[in-house]
C-alpha cells in the first residue's frame, strides 16, 4: 500500500516547520571507544553526531514523599525529553549538550539520551533524557 504524495508532502512540510519551533542549540556526541593509559585509567572517546537546533523539555513530575527525621518531605524529579529533526542520527547512549537556550537552567548541561521512541510519520525525534545525568556541565 502507497502512501497518497499529498501525505507525504504534509508530513515534511510538517517536520520543517516543526523545526523552527527548537530553540536550543545542542550537540550530540557518541562514545566510540575508551582510551586506556599506562596506568589503566579509561577516558572515554567520543564523536560529534550532531550540532544544530534542539529544544530540552522538562516533563511530568514524579513525586516521592520521604521521611526525615519524623517529618514528611515531598521530592520532586523533573523528567527531560529532547526533541530533534528527524534527520538526526541520535541513539541511547548518545550525550546531548545544550549550547546555547532561551532557558537559563539548561545552558552547558549534558544529559545522556535513554530512548528514542519513533514512529513512522514522526514530525520530530523525541528522545527521553536521563534525569539524574542533568545535574553535570
Amino acid at each position: 500500500m502507497s502512501i497518497p504524495t499529498a501525505i507525504t508532502a504534509g508530513i515534511q512540510q510538517a517536520r520543517q516547520l516543526a523545526v523552527q519551533t527548537l530553540t536550543d542549540a545542542v550537540e550530540i556526541t557518541r562514545e566510540v571507544t575508551v582510551e586506556v593509559d599506562k596506568w589503566g585509567s579509561e577516558t572515554p572517546l567520543a564523536n560529534v553526531v550532531y550540532t544544530g537546533p534542539g529544544l530540552i523539555q522538562d516533563v511530568s513530575t514524579s513525586r516521592q514523599t520521604l521521611t526525615v527525621k519524623s517529618a514528611e518531605v515531598v521530592h520532586d524529579t523533573l523528567g527531560y525529553v529532547c526533541k530533534l529533526p528527524v534527520e538526526v542520527d541520535v541513539q541511547p547512549g548518545d550525550w546531548v549538550k545544550v549550547t546555547a537556550s532561551l532557558d537559563p537552567r539548561h545552558m552547558g548541561r549534558s544529559w545522556r539520551v535513554l530512548a528514542v521512541p519513533t514512529q513512522g510519520w514522526d514530525i520530530l525525534h523525541r528522545c527521553i533524557l536521563d534525569p539524574d545525568e542533568g545535574m553535570h556541565g
